[in-house]
């Protein structure tokens, strides 16, 4: 019952603690990354003059899904929200379809503690680690998209902004598991889609 005050007593005191330190966080993400995909009117040119066509040709749509890889790194940590950096790359799709992706962006957390927490007292250091983390955010970025048409396999590059909700459970003093769903908005030079994503994985304090 001692032990347990005591670590209550340093959860709610934690933040004001000048010396006290947020871990860094590394997650490795599997899952799957789906985007709607609408061709940009603008963008269907003919470039052959050769080839006569009876009727303009019109946009067209498109879904890529594929499973992917993300790389997460969560930074700058105050127990409340953190700003992170990630990477995302497909791992398997149909006909060589996916999503590269690169993104910047904040995660604000729902609990007390958002990381793991580190005080120096005296000498003996106390260690606080949140069993459970909940968090929602943004992220804005770049990235590289291939789909496929009725008539060819095409590719673009665009802007996305996203917004995700999330959570993470700490199995022991440095690792968990992690779930996330995150939606947004891509537009492209040449295409404009909602992008969907779902991942799972396995979170580091470092």
């Amino acid at each position: 019952m001692l032990r347990l005050t005591v670590l209550i007593s340093f959860l709610i005191a934690a933040p004001s603690f000048a010396n006290g330190t947020y871990s860094n966080v590394l997650t490795y993400n599997f899952g799957m990354a789906t985007v709607s995909v609408a061709e940009n009117e603008s963008s269907i040119t003919q470039t052959d003059d050769s080839v006569q066509v009876d009727e303009e040709e019109s946009a067209g749509g498109s879904a890529v899904s594929a499973m992917s890889f993300q790389l997460t790194y969560e930074f700058l940590h105050d127990g409340r929200m953190s700003y992170f950096v990630k990477a995302t790359a497909p791992l398997m799709s149909g006909a060589g379809t996916g999503v590269f992706a690169g993104h910047f962006g904040f995660n604000k957390y729902l609990n007390d503690l958002g990381s793991k927490y580190t005080y120096d007292l005296n000498g003996s250091k106390v260690v606080i680690v949140p069993t459970f983390r909940y968090y929602w955010g943004a992220a804005g970025g770049i990235g590289y998209l291939i789909y496929s048409t009725e008539s060819a396999t095409k590719s673009d590059v665009f802007f996305d902004l996203s917004f995700h909700g999330g959570g993470s459970f700490a199995l022991g003093d440095n690792w968990g598991l992690k779930g996330e769903l995150a939606v947004g908005r891509t537009t492209g030079v040449a295409t404009t889609g909602i992008k969907i994503e779902f991942f799972f994985g396995a979170t580091f304090f470092i």
